[in-house]
C-alpha cells in the first residue's frame, strides 16, 4: 500500500473548482457509484450546491448518486453524527438560548458582566459567539482559568463560570456544533483507526477556496497525513508579502506539517507589478477588461451599478444570470438596492435579481402583527399598542366584528386613558349615556351638533362589545401556561383574528413582491414556531411560564432569524458576498463599496479580551 501524500499547491487564484479535473476524473473511473474514494471541502454551502450541480450535468444522463461535497465544518459534523452515542447537536437559535440561560444562572456570580447583560440581546450574541470558539479550540472551564494571563482576571472567571454553565445545560443529550467537531478531533487522536472504520473508501481529500485555517482544521489534516492522500491549493504567492499578508499566517502553518509544497503557476506580469511605484512605460495587459468607476455616494454606485448592468444586458447581450455583483459589506447595500435597482427596470422582466443576504425577520410588518398580538396583554393593554395592532392590514376578524383604529382612539381620547384596564367599560357605558343625553337636548333645540353627535354615538355602541371581546381574548394569552397551551392558544387567536389566512384574501396594499416577502416571512414565522416550542420543551419541559417569559423567547428567536425570497440559479442578477459569488464564476464581476475604511476592512480587536 503506497503511503499517503500531503501536497500543498500554491500559486495565484485560479479556477474557482480547482480540483474539477480530479473530481471528474475519479467519479468517471469508480466502480462503485454509490462508495466515493474522495471528499472534496469548499469554503461556502453555495459553492458546495453549485458544484454538485456541475457534476449532475457533466453525469451520463444527468443521474449521480450524492457526492461527497462538503463545507469543511459540515463535513466534520456529518462526521460526529456517524460516531456510535452520538448527541443531538443543537441549533444556532438553541445555542443563544442556552447562553442567555447561562448568563442568568451566573447573574449573582458575574465580575466581568451584569446581572442585566442576559437582557441585552446583542451582547448576548457576541458572548455566544466567543463561547463556541472556546468549545472549538477545546477550552472547557479548567483550561479557561488555566489559560489567563494574571491571575484573577475577571473576563476569565466570567466566561469560566458561562462555559460551566453552558456545558451544564446541554446535559448530556445535547451539544453545540463547536462541542460536535472537539469531540471528532478527539476521537481522531485517541482512536487512530476511526476515520478507516467510518470512511473505509475514502484514499483523498481535496480542499481548496479556505485563505484561513482554524486550529480544528489544521488539526484535522495533522491527523490524516498519514492515512490519506491530502491535496489542499491556497491562494498564495511568497513573492508578495504585502499582497498575501492575510494569508502568510494560514501558509506557515500548513508548511509546518511538512506537505510537499508546489507552486502551481507563475504570477502574470501585471500580477508582478502591484505595489510597484516606479512608474510604467504603458499599460500593462490584463487579458481582461477592467472599468474603474468613481462616484459620490452609496445612492450614486447603487445607480451606476444598476444602469451599467441594463447596458452589458442590452447592448452585448449577456445574460443577467451571468453577471455578479458583491460588496465588501452586503448588508449596507441591500436596502439601497432594493430601493434604487427596480427603477432600471427592463421591458419585460424589469431588473430581477437574487440576492443573498437574507432578510430581518423581525422587520416584516406581518411577523411585527404576530409579536403584537403578544405584546398588547403583556403591556396591560397599552392604547399605543392596541392601536398598532388595529392598524395592520393582516387582521380581519369577522366583518361583524371589526374594529377601526381611529374609534378605538377616540375612545381613549375621549376617557382619557392610556390603557384600557380598570373601570374603562363602566366608563365608556356612562359616556355613550351622556351622549344620548346630549342627543335628545340637541333634538329638542334643533342643534347643527346633532349629526356629529349621532355618529359619535353609533361608532362607540358598535365598538364596545367587539372590543371588549377581543380585549377579553388577549387576555386569555397572559397566565402562566405550558408550552404546547401557550402555543395552541396563540394559533388559536392568530387563526380567529385572520392572521393566518391573509394570503387568501386580496392584499391591494402589497405589491407582488411584498406579498412574496410577506408569505416567505410567514413560512419562516410557522417554522420557528415549532423550533420555540422544541427549545422551551427542552428548556423547561411543561413547567407552566409567564407570557413574558414566552414574549422574550420567541422575540430572540424572530430577531436572530432571516428570510430568502426564492432564487432563480439561470434567472436574474446575482448579488452575493465575496466568497459566494465567485463560486458562481460569473462572466462579468462588479465589485462594489471601495470606500476608504470599509475596503479594506479596519483592524478591530476582541471586544471581550483585546486581542486579534
Amino acid at each position: 500500500m503506497a503511503t499517503p501524500t500531503f501536497k500543498l499547491t500554491i500559486g495565484p487564484a485560479g479556477e474557482y473548482y480547482f480540483y474539477k479535473k480530479e473530481i471528474l476524473s475519479r467519479i468517471g473511473s469508480g466502480k462503485n457509484a454509490l462508495a466515493y474514494d474522495f471528499v472534496y471541502l469548499l469554503p461556502v454551502k453555495r459553492a458546495v450546491r453549485y458544484f454538485h450541480e456541475q457534476l449532475v450535468a457533466a453525469a451520463p444522463n444527468g443521474v449521480l448518486a450524492e457526492p461527497p461535497i462538503f463545507t469543511f465544518y459540515d463535513f466534520l459534523l456529518k462526521f460526529y453524527q456517524k460516531l456510535p452515542r452520538a448527541k443531538k447537536i443543537v441549533s444556532q437559535s438553541m445555542r443563544l438560548f442556552l447562553i442567555e440561560e447561562s448568563l442568568k444562572s451566573c447573574g449573582e456570580n458575574l465580575q466581568f458582566f451584569s446581572a442585566n447583560s442576559a437582557k441585552r440581546r446583542g451582547l448576548v450574541s457576541k458572548v455566544d459567539a466567543l463561547i463556541s470558539e472556546l468549545r472549538e479550540y477545546g477550552y472547557n472551564s479548567e483550561l479557561l482559568i488555566e489559560a489567563a494571563d494574571v491571575q484573577g482576571d475577571r473576563r476569565y472567571q466570567d466566561f469560566s463560570l458561562l462555559l460551566a454553565a453552558f456545558e451544564l445545560s446541554l446535559g448530556d443529550r445535547l451539544i453545540d456544533e463547536a462541542g460536535a467537531i472537539q469531540h471528532v478531533i478527539e476521537r481522531l487522536a485517541a482512536q487512530p483507526n476511526i476515520w478507516k472504520q467510518h470512511f473505509p473508501h475514502v484514499k483523498a481529500i481535496y480542499l481548496n477556496g479556505y485563505g484561513l485555517f482554524s486550529q480544528p482544521m489544521l488539526r484535522f489534516f495533522e491527523l490524516l497525513r498519514d492515512k490519506v492522500d491530502i491535496h489542499i491549493k491556497l491562494d498564495y504567492l511568497p513573492e508578495y508579502p504585502q499582497l498575501f499578508s492575510h494569508v502568510d499566517a494560514a501558509f506557515e502553518s500548513l508548511k509546518s506539517l511538512a506537505p510537499l509544497v508546489l507552486q502551481n503557476d507563475a504570477p502574470k506580469p501585471w500580477e508582478q507589478k502591484l505595489f510597484s511605484r516606479k512608474s510604467l512605460p504603458e499599460p500593462l495587459d490584463l487579458g481582461k477588461k477592467v472599468l474603474i468607476q468613481p462616484c459620490q455616494s452609496r445612492q450614486q454606485e447603487v445607480a451606476f451599478i444598476a444602469s451599467y448592468v441594463k447596458r452589458l444586458h442590452l447592448e452585448q447581450g449577456i445574460p443577467l444570470h451571468d453577471i455578479g455583483i458583491t460588496f465588501p459589506s452586503l448588508e449596507r447595500y441591500a436596502p439601497l438596492i432594493h430601493e434604487i435597482f427596480p427603477r432600471y427596470g427592463l421591458p419585460e422582466t424589469g431588473l430581477p435579481y437574487n440576492l443573498s443576504t437574507g432578510f430581518q425577520l423581525s422587520q416584516s410588518p406581518l411577523i411585527r402583527s404576530f409579536l403584537l398580538l403578544l405584546e398588547v396583554p403583556m403591556l396591560r393593554f397599552e392604547v399605543k399598542k392596541l392601536l398598532q395592532l388595529l392598524g395592520s392590514p393582516f387582521l380581519r376578524p369577522d366583518p361583524e366584528r371589526k374594529l377601526s383604529a381611529d374609534v378605538v382612539k377616540r375612545i381613549a381620547m375621549e376617557l382619557r386613558i392610556t390603557h384600557f384596564v380598570g373601570d374603562w367599560q363602566n366608563d365608556l357605558e356612562q359616556l355613550i349615556a351622556f351622549l344620548r343625553q346630549q342627543i335628545a337636548v340637541a333634538i329638542e333645540d334643533d342643534d347643527f351638533d346633532l349629526p356629529k353627535l349621532q355618529a359619535q354615538l353609533t361608532e362607540f355602541e358598535t365598538a364596545i362589545s367587539p372590543l371588549q371581546e377581543l380585549l377579553n381574548k388577549l387576555d386569555e394569552l397572559d397566565k402562566k401556561q405550558s408550552v404546547n397551551d401557550f402555543r395552541n392558544h396563540f394559533l388559536g387567536l392568530l387563526e380567529k383574528l385572520g392572521f393566518l389566512g391573509w394570503y387568501k384574501s386580496a392584499n391591494p396594499h402589497l405589491s407582488t413582491t411584498e406579498q412574496e416577502k410577506e408569505f416567505r416571512a410567514f413560512n419562516r414565522f410557522i417554522k420557528l414556531l415549532d423550533q420555540f416550542s422544541w427549545i422551551v420543551t427542552n428548556l423547561h419541559g411543561q413547567q407552566p411560564l409567564s407570557l413574558r417569559e414566552f414574549h422574550g423567547y420567541l422575540s430572540l428567536l424572530v430577531s436572530q432569524a432571516t428570510y430568502n425570497l426564492r432564487e432563480w440559479s439561470n434567472f436574474g442578477l446575482q448579488i452575493m458576498p465575496r466568497l459566494e459569488i465567485l463560486a458562481v464564476e460569473p462572466r462579468v464581476l462588479i465589485f462594489g463599496g471601495m470606500v476608504e475604511g470599509d475596503f479594506p476592512r479596519p483592524f478591530t480587536k476582541d471586544v471581550f479580551f483585546s486581542d486579534d
